[in-house]
């Protein structure tokens, strides 16, 4: 009878240890946990973009790869724990209003720069040239930014709704997965896919 029971009971034990060990980290060491968090999945993302590029792992990139993860450490891990944190204080509760506002934030005064940033930032991580990052930009932002507004309101709706403000950056960070999946793509192509050629036709 244990013998049939203690496979069970095994996954429970540890289920419960890592979540109390992954809550007492992001409680103790926010900020390291955040930064943590997201390269890791900003680094996945990128994996998962090479490899469906290239149909498997042959002619991965590290250099991209690194390129990705310094990104997350540099830049995406500790601006958003800042600005999650700051936004949480400065526009506490959960009602309608507080996350329409929060929302036109996120997507507008957050977004439209921190895009530019991926944009210039990596240019300058694969040693190209200021007008190169620049003339990338113009080609690449439009599309990418109208992604964006049709990807991450759904997300931040449950974000800022349901989401405890110390898993805030960790549950973005999830989503991003895909979308930085995405952003890793569009980045490291010559050319934007058909349809987003269009909506930057516009």
């Amino acid at each position: 009878m244990i013998g049939t029971k203690l496979p069970f009971i095994v996954p429970v034990y540890y289920q419960r240890m890592f979540l109390s060990t992954l809550r007492r980290t992001f409680q103790q060491r926010p900020l390291l946990a955040n930064i943590v968090t997201f390269t890791g999945l900003l680094s996945a993302g990128d994996v998962t973009s090479q490899v469906i590029e290239n149909k498997g792992l042959k002619n991965f990139k590290f250099e991209r790869l690194g390129n990705m993860a310094t990104m997350g450490v540099v830049y995406y891990g500790p601006v958003l724990f800042y600005y999650y944190r700051y936004l949480d204080r400065k526009l506490p509760g959960k009602d309608r209003k507080t996350i329409l506002v929060k929302m036109f934030i996120d997507q507008v005064i957050y977004t439209i720069p921190s895009l530019c940033v991926f944009y210039l930032l990596l240019g300058k991580l694969e040693h190209k040239t200021w007008e190169d990052s620049k003339a990338e930009l113009r080609q690449k932002f439009l599309p990418t930014y109208v992604t964006a507004t049709m990807f991450w309101p759904a997300v931040q709706v449950i974000n800022f709704r349901f989401v405890s403000p110390v898993f805030r950056v960790s549950y973005v960070s999830v989503a991003s997965y895909a979308w930085l999946t995405f952003l890793s793509y569009i980045k490291n192509q010559p050319k934007l896919p058909t349809i987003l050629r269009k909506i930057k036709d516009i």
